[in-house]
């Protein structure tokens, strides 16, 4: 399985934790930034693609206001994700409660066949559910042992940030590696 693609539009990265993949919602496409929340539509699409690709729960019909959080959530994310890798846990941490602000947060536990199904619940919809496990997942991702391999994408223009899955790896995909390596070849 590949480490990302693109399928209706939408970048999906099946590795990926629940708050990087978010984080893709804005991604380069070899031409310039594609942003999935700039509208309602948009973002309606980037759940129900996630939802048909990876089972990311499709949350339906979106707001205004629930695009605001959105969009809200995703610049807190960015922020904290930057903060990690340059080792400002302060501003990481300031970060990451400022984006606990967003929701309230009602954990419940349920017996699963083989385990326990962990579901966070902070509101009346979906997007807020979805709220509420981009805390937990950008929470996870920014502490020991997930820090160690986050890293933001060397890529010319790219914008993502990724789980380096082998020692050296600086791209997010092969993709950004021939664009880096073609950028190199360019300047000689």
């Amino acid at each position: 399985m590949k480490t990302q693609y693109v399928t209706d539009g939408v970048l999906v990265r099946p590795f990926e934790q629940t708050a990087t993949r978010f984080l893709s919602s804005r991604f380069y496409d070899g031409r310039k930034i594609v942003d999935l929340l700039e509208s309602t539509e948009s973002a309606q699409l980037w759940f129900e693609v996630m939802a048909r690709e990876i089972d990311v729960v499709n949350v339906g019909t979106v707001t205004d206001a629930q695009l605001a959080d959105l969009r809200s959530a995703r610049d807190l994310v960015s922020t904290v994700y930057e903060a990690a890798v340059s080792g400002d846990f302060q501003s990481a941490a300031d970060g990451l409660t400022r984006l606990g602000r967003l929701v309230t947060v009602e954990p419940s536990f349920a017996f699963a066949g083989a385990g326990v199904d962990v579901h966070f619940s902070a509101g009346d919809s979906a997007v807020d559910d979805f709220l509420a496990e981009l805390l937990f997942s950008t929470a996870d991702t920014i502490t020991p042992p997930n820090l160690s391999r986050l890293r933001k994408c060397d890529g010319p223009h790219c914008v993502l940030y990724y789980t380096q899955l082998r020692e050296g790896q600086q791209w997010c995909s092969n993709t950004c590696g021939n664009r880096a390596r073609v950028a190199r070849h360019a300047r000689r």
